[in-house]
């Protein structure tokens, strides 16, 4: 392989995760927004605050897939429907990981600074600040596990291909 040609494979996933990163920072203005409306704003106070969050979760994973789907990643080995279906269980676990974080760390920012967590002359809402953080760690998950899974031959293939080395090895 030529340098030039390596150079161009390596630039690749770092646009692909520029791009995801791009999409998710819209897939996660929209879950914050929606977060925001169901909690912030008192629109349903009996929802709770892990709904509340899981559903923002899932309005901004429609966003990504769409986005990514359309623009970022091309594999196209596998139909939309088949990419999207493993696209929800790789988001679901998003999901609690999102619900699960904002729980965690609002726990920790209750504790710390209670309700209103002030940032300089700002003050957030630590339910806000919480959902916030949870969010952004959660991409630490999602761009290795999507690129992997969703936009690529699929959950079962990755354990048959991981379940085929063992089985030669043994």
């Amino acid at each position: 392989m030529e340098l030039g040609e390596r150079q161009e494979k390596n630039a690749l996933p770092l646009r692909e995760l520029a791009v995801f990163l791009i999409f998710g920072g819209l897939a996660a203005l929209t879950n914050l927004f929606v977060g925001w409306q169901l909690y912030g704003k008192g629109w349903f106070p009996a929802l709770p605050y892990w709904c509340a969050t899981a559903i923002a979760a899932t309005c901004g994973l429609l966003v990504n897939f769409g986005l990514n789907y359309a623009f970022n990643f091309k594999f196209r080995g596998r139909t939309a429907l088949q990419q999207f279906s493993t696209f929800c269980v790789v988001a679901l676990v998003g999901v609690a990981i999102t619900s699960g974080l904002s729980n965690g760390i609002l726990l920790l920012l209750n504790a710390v600074s209670g309700p209103v967590l002030q940032l300089g002359p700002y003050a957030v809402k630590s339910v806000f600040a919480a959902h916030f953080w949870a969010v952004g760690l959660t991409v630490l998950y999602s761009f290795p596990a999507h690129k992997c899974m969703s936009f690529n031959n699929g959950i079962r293939a990755r354990f048959h291909h991981v379940f085929a080395q063992i089985s030669e090895r043994t």
